[in-house]
């Protein structure tokens, strides 16, 4: 029996904020900006991935910005991802239309091969184990330097400390129970 976890992540990524349509100035056009910025970044990686830069060992930048950062499974990796483009009827917004729809030819050619991930009914106490090994000789080392925490190893024991209660909130006392209704289906 092995379990099997999926997840879903809805995105509306709206569209180009162009300053003078919308009459925006001060927070909302460096908004728009920011909004511009991230759409970019998220056009060049899509136009990388539908041209196989991934399989040809082509760098793909998704971390250049925190939106394709986020959607970096969705586009490259174990999943089934899905895009709906609005477009308007009105000729007032051909161009963005136009704009919306070249963006949409392109995101079709990018190909994703999802498959099942499954963990075995151990695998989750084995990590939560290893976990809590590692915030133990991370608090360890803190106390035996006695030293002020730098930056570097907080976040790590942070990480490290959410990665484990997020693993006992899945895993807790229900574990064996999902096993059973897991092994059921």
């Amino acid at each position: 029996g092995a379990i099997r976890k999926s997840s879903i992540h809805l995105c509306d990524l709206a569209g180009s904020e162009r300053a003078k349509k919308t009459g925006a100035s001060g927070q909302r056009m460096r908004e728009g900006a920011s909004i511009n910025a991230s759409l970019s970044v998220l056009g060049q990686v899509i136009a990388k991935l539908a041209s196989g830069a991934e399989r040809k060992g082509v760098h793909v930048p998704f971390r250049q910005s925190k939106l394709t950062h986020l959607l970096t499974d969705a586009l490259s990796g174990n999943s089934v991802t899905t895009m709906l483009a609005n477009v308007s009827p009105a000729l007032s917004e051909g161009e963005e239309s136009l704009s919306t729809l070249r963006f949409a030819e392109s995101v079709k050619k990018v190909k994703t091969k999802p498959k099942v991930t499954e963990l075995g009914p151990e695998e989750p106490k084995q990590m939560l184990k290893t976990l809590n090994a590692e915030i133990e000789m991370l608090q360890n080392a803190l106390v035996a330097e006695s030293t002020m925490v730098p930056k570097q190893i907080e976040m790590a024991i942070e990480g490290a400390e959410y990665l484990q209660r997020t693993l006992s909130a899945q895993a807790g006392d229900q574990w064996a129970e999902a096993v059973q209704k897991t092994r059921d289906l």
